[in-house]
């Protein structure tokens, strides 16, 4: 089976779950490619032996804002994009129809190309990516998945109610990390009797394990967070619950590893709390050095407003650290309150502090609610059962789309 993963960038290091998915799908033998317009080569430092193993899988196509290299891309890939239209003119002319002439001609090439790669699916990762764009699994004549993993459904496109009414109509199945997303592209009008697969995150146990011999404990107490600094992952909550543990007498450091849009925001907030002297902003880490400093922590606090469902909360689970977060939509599926951390609702520092202070003060609780965690992920977040999960919504999907009546079967092109 040959799966093409739609994605904007690859490898993007602050989405490892992508780079998972990849090179998963390969282990577990399925002919993986991704299709994507940008492949910074820098990037790709962040990930050590990925150039290898991805050596003729990583398609780059023109993206629309580099006009130049559209252009030489058109004039290069243009014989190809006619010979292929001959045997498959219907198709292509779809998808190129109704668009402005450079898009028509954008989309003509990077439509022949598809049907160069021949895929048996076609998979976008996020949401955002299909609409507009969901042609591809039409040109391809093959299934067309798409996954929803936070952002993509809870904000993006809010403005326009029918944003995603493309998606809906094209898509033959979507993946969600959980059951909360899943209820909010309900309410965003995808149809009830969709065809979807709830699959999570997962984390390598074997990999992320937590310190031998155990330091943790000693003052000061080290609260980590690991996330990009962007609004949605409510760094203004955090600091101000930070500042309220130091104000009752707390001997503690906060170090956050991320880099991102808002970093200037952050840094204000930090200054305008007085948090200089207690804060580090870490940047990015390799994963070894991200797995250092999660291994180093007492807790990890996760006080975001908007979360798919956390793939860093997951890893600081698997190595023993117990979690403060909010109720952010799929974080409730991710620790269970009062076992493997404590969960209190999103937009609230007192009860962030109140977490944080009652962790602080007890390390049994900690050590306890570590180990719980570790068992948590083992259990349920495994990941060769997640990229078993994914080659069976595949394979059922191919199998209910060639089952499919011819009438049912057919499908205008999308976008």
């Amino acid at each position: 089976m040959r799966v093409l993963l739609v994605i904007g960038q690859f490898p993007e290091p602050s989405q490892r779950f992508i780079v998972s998915h990849f090179t998963g799908l390969l282990a577990h033998g399925v002919d993986a490619h991704v299709w994507c317009s940008v492949a910074d080569p820098d990037a790709w430092e962040s990930f050590p032996g990925l150039a290898e193993l991805a050596a003729g899988r990583v398609h780059v196509h023109a993206p629309r804002e580099r006009p130049a290299r559209t252009a030489r891309g058109l004039r290069a890939a243009a014989p190809a994009a006619v010979r292929r239209a001959r045997t498959s003119g219907p198709r292509l002319a779809a998808a190129a129809r109704t668009q402005p002439p450079v898009d028509a001609a954008r989309r003509l090439v990077a439509g022949a190309h598809v049907l160069g790669l021949k895929p048996d699916v076609v998979h976008f990762e996020f949401g955002v990516d299909a609409a507009g764009s969901t042609w591809m699994g039409d040109v391809a004549g093959c299934p067309l998945v798409v996954s929803f993993r936070g952002y993509d459904i809870n904000y993006a496109g809010l403005g326009d109610p029918g944003f995603y009414d493309e998606v809906w109509e094209h898509a033959d199945a979507l993946h969600v990390l959980g059951d909360d997303l899943w209820q909010r592209a309900l309410r965003r009008g995808c149809p009830p009797g969709k065809r979807h697969a709830l699959i999570p995150p997962s984390v390598d146990t074997a990999r992320f394990t937590p310190a031998e011999p155990r330091e943790r404990g000693r003052p000061p107490l080290v609260i980590l967070t690991v996330a990009r600094l962007h609004w949605k992952k409510g760094y203004e909550y955090g600091l101000a619950a930070v500042r309220r543990l130091l104000d009752e007498g707390s001997d503690l450091e906060y170090r956050v590893l991320g880099t991102g849009p808002h970093e200037a925001a952050v840094r204000a907030c930090i200054h305008d709390l007085g948090l200089g002297a207690h804060v580090r902003l870490l940047g990015d880490r390799s994963p070894d050095g991200v797995l250092a400093e999660l291994r180093s922590a007492d807790v990890l606090l996760h006080p975001a407003v908007s979360e798919g469902f956390g793939n860093a909360v997951l890893e600081a689970q698997a190595v023993e650290v117990p979690v403060v977060c909010t109720d952010a939509d799929g974080l409730r599926e991710n620790v269970i309150d009062g076992m493997t951390g404590l969960v209190v609702p999103r937009r609230d520092a007192s009860a962030l502090a109140a977490a944080l202070e009652r962790l602080a003060g007890d390390s049994d609780l900690r050590r306890r609610m570590g180990r719980a965690g570790r068992r948590h992920v083992a259990e349920r977040f495994e990941p060769r059962a997640q990229i078993q999960a994914f080659v069976d919504l595949y394979e059922e999907t191919a199998r209910a789309i060639t089952a499919a009546p011819p009438a049912a079967a057919a499908r205008a092109p999308g976008g």
